[in-house]
């Protein structure tokens, strides 16, 4: 019997024991807002985080009167528009007062210790690497131009309906012309206003953290910090793994969704866990990275990676602490930039690469020209080096710092 057939059959045979006694209920996420901001945008959330910097940021006297403009034209209209569009229109960006906003952060970087601390602080952590080769004015602009970026197509998407790159699993599920809905905006809009002494970002950032909440899209932030929960175990055992044992670092397993909103794992991605758990067994590596968020179908309860895990640990025997949950990703291209994200924040050795284990078909799409092309034209660039195939269900690649940029344009994963 070959290596396919048996797998096929194994698989036929646990498929038949129950996987989960309950459908899981979505989780709500406690201060939504500041972790959300902490993925999506790190230069506001360092704002937030500074009470100094934020307090020159109010006192600020540009930045100040552009905020009470907002503020005021995103109350009037609250009040008195009759539509969706109307009452958005004053919280999006428009470029001159983007480009305001920017000339005055620069202005102030020049002679607020705290802000040039901050810039130094998101250089450190690389935050957004893309934007290291810039001067810190540079870095600070292109920073704030892509909070605005981001901000302005959440309230496009989740407000007004505008449909996502992938809209069959992005989209909004209110209804831009429900009174119900147009009602629920204005009010939100109103308490954003009333803000007493808000930043100048505040306004536009808290309505769009209310706009994912009304569509209950927190998936974003339901598993931080991902050092904890699942991870603990894996990430206590770190100091424990002797990497000179193996050759990879990790053995990353993308997910895949099922169809149905009562089927917690797919069959293949089954599949794909035991290829990974065979490749774990032979030393190939001391942890399997499991990746996949809420996908498919629709706003689905089940985290692939989360449901990866127990059918690994529970049923394929693998250690808990071996197995380590990336509960985000939604597209292939983000299951590789996410796995990178994990081998950075538990500091995996810089000279072990991952392996990526999955179906033929798939290992064959990821080790082909493709993935590259869709994660520059997707994310803006390519999150990982050396990429080549290593077997029939093999990838290897070394990852790259540039998978910590964040993606303004995918709220659910930023």
């Amino acid at each position: 019997m070959n290596r396919t057939t048996f797998l096929n059959a194994l698989l036929g045979l646990l498929c038949l024991l129950p996987l989960a006694a309950a459908r899981p209920e979505v989780p709500p996420v406690k201060d939504f807002e500041t972790q959300w901001t902490r993925r999506s945008y790190p230069l506001l959330a360092g704002f937030a985080a500074q009470g100094s910097l934020e307090d020159a940021l109010q006192q600020d006297s540009s930045l100040h009167l552009l905020s009470m403009m907002r503020a005021g034209t995103a109350r009037a209209a609250a009040n008195d528009c009759k539509d969706m569009a109307c009452m958005v229109k004053p919280l999006q960006w428009n470029v001159a007062d983007a480009d305001h906003a920017a000339a005055a952060l620069v202005a102030l970087l020049a002679t607020n210790p705290d802000l040039q601390s901050l810039v130094r602080q998101l250089r450190t952590q690389h935050a957004y690497p893309l934007f290291e080769p810039f001067s810190d004015a540079d870095y600070l602009r292109k920073a704030w131009l892509e909070a605005v970026r981001g901000q302005n197509y959440v309230l496009s998407t989740y407000l007004l309906g505008t449909a996502p790159r992938y809209a069959k699993i992005d989209s909004l599920s209110i209804r831009p012309a429900d009174h119900s809905s147009q009602q629920k905006v204005r009010r939100l809009i109103k308490a954003a206003t009333r803000k007493a002494g808000a930043p100048f970002y505040q306004l536009s950032l808290s309505v769009c953290t209310g706009a994912l909440e009304m569509n209950g899209r927190n998936e974003a932030v339901r598993y931080e910090p991902l050092t904890a929960g699942s991870n603990r175990a894996p990430y206590e055992a770190l100091a424990e793994v002797k990497w000179t044992d193996y050759p990879y670092s990790a053995i990353v397993v993308p997910g895949l969704g099922p169809e149905t909103l009562s089927t917690s794992l797919d069959s293949n991605g089954a599949k794909r866990c035991m290829l990974a758990a065979a490749s774990y067994r032979k030393h190939q590596a001391p942890y399997i990275i499991v990746s996949g968020g809420h996908v498919h179908p629709y706003k689905t309860p089940y985290a692939e990676a989360v449901e990866m895990k127990k059918f690994m640990v529970g049923k394929l025997g693998i250690p808990d602490a071996a197995v380590i949950i990336e509960p985000y990703a939604r597209h292939t291209t983000t299951n590789l930039r996410n796995a990178a994200r994990i081998y950075y924040r538990f500091n995996m050795p810089a000279d072990k690469p991952l392996l990526i284990v999955s179906d033929a078909l798939q290992s064959l799409y990821i080790g082909s020209a493709m993935m590259a092309k869709r994660c520059k034209d997707e994310l803006g660039y390519v999150p990982f080096d050396a990429l080549h195939k290593a077997g029939k269900e093999e990838t290897a690649c070394v990852p790259l710092r540039t998978a910590m940029q964040p993606d303004p344009l995918d709220p659910l994963d930023p």
